[in-house]
């Protein structure tokens, strides 16, 4: 009877030993969590203090320059000619900036 329950035992500590090494994962997991969580946080109010108008250039330059795309799309191109005078125009807005 003594061997039987020395068996178990060594089970019981064998997944003891487990269970530890799980618990210490588990925990270095939820300290990382909490530290980018921390991160985030700080991060996110930072970006809450970067003026808007700092971008806003950008946001309205993608709108046009999309919006040239688009009509440069639309329309139909059969010889380089017209595909030359396209570029030019398309161009002309970038070397205003």
């Amino acid at each position: 009877m003594y061997r039987v329950h020395s068996e178990r035992d060594t089970e019981l500590d064998h997944y003891r030993q487990l269970l530890s090494g799980l618990q210490d994962r588990w925990k270095a997991v939820f300290t990382q969590v909490d530290l980018r969580q921390r991160e985030l946080e700080q991060l996110g109010r930072q970006l809450g203090y970067y003026p808007r108008e700092s971008y806003d250039w950008l946001i309205s330059w993608i709108a046009d320059a999309k919006q040239r795309q688009e009509t440069i799309q639309a329309v139909s191109i059969t010889d380089s000619k017209t595909l030359k005078e396209q570029l030019a125009q398309e161009k002309l807005p970038l070397t205003n900036s």
